[in-house]
């Protein structure tokens, strides 16, 4: 092969795979995916503490009646809806319920049995947290205090 026909080849190789690229490209613009249907993400359904009430007294263990607002699933991750799953913030520490520890009540009710916490007075909150553990802001309960005996 003479060093000219050697680059018409090329040129045509080349030419070959810039027009199956563009396909391509055309092909995933047109058909776009999940985030290009313009939908908006699910809102983060609100969660709020039934039981206890606040300035309640509360003995071990502990039954935290919420409302998660959506139906979860036990899954891996504990109780999910959406992608994300329910924590337990006591003070500075975040709690994640193992599948046994949350019963449905029917509805989007459920009952989070919290067999230890330290004594004394807590604030205890109800956030949504992603799949990496980090917590969301959004859809979390107002904190709520109880004095732990």
């Amino acid at each position: 092969m003479s060093g000219e026909s050697g680059s018409r080849v090329t040129d045509r190789v080349y030419g070959v795979v810039g027009a199956a690229l563009a396909v391509l490209a055309l092909f995933f613009l047109l058909r776009g995916g999940e985030a290009d249907t313009g939908a908006a993400a699910p809102a983060v359904p609100p969660l709020t503490v039934l039981e206890p009430r606040e300035g309640a007294e509360v003995s071990l263990p502990l039954g935290v009646v919420f409302d998660a607002g959506v139906p979860l699933t036990a899954g891996p991750m504990g109780w999910n809806a959406t992608g994300r799953h329910v924590h337990l913030r006591v003070g500075g520490t975040e709690l994640m319920a193992a599948n046994r520890d949350i019963q449905p009540l029917g509805g989007t009710r459920y009952r989070w049995t919290v067999a230890a916490l330290p004594r004394g007075d807590q604030a205890l909150q109800l956030a949504w947290s992603d799949e990496q553990h980090r917590p969301l802001a959004e859809g979390a309960s107002r904190p709520l205090r109880v004095r732990v005996r």
